[in-house]
């Protein structure tokens, strides 16, 4: 006779806490990773937002500075 699985899967590991919102990071989740820290996915925008320049950010994402 086969053992009987458990009707309700089991609860997501917790890895540890996002480096930004301090929130828990579970298996499972999307992240980024560096520099010994994790950051979820959806924060990373926040973040790099906070921390570079807007000028570094713009050139990051294809765009020049210039007058209008």
């Amino acid at each position: 006779m086969a053992p009987e699985l458990p009707l309700t899967p089991p609860e997501p590991r917790q890895r540890g806490f996002c480096a930004w919102c301090g929130h828990e990071i579970y298996e499972g989740n999307d992240i980024f990773t560096g520099a010994g820290q994790m950051v979820h996915r959806g924060c990373m925008g926040p973040m790099a937002c906070e921390m570079l320049d807007p000028a570094e950010l713009a050139v990051l994402c294809g765009y020049r500075e210039e007058l209008a």
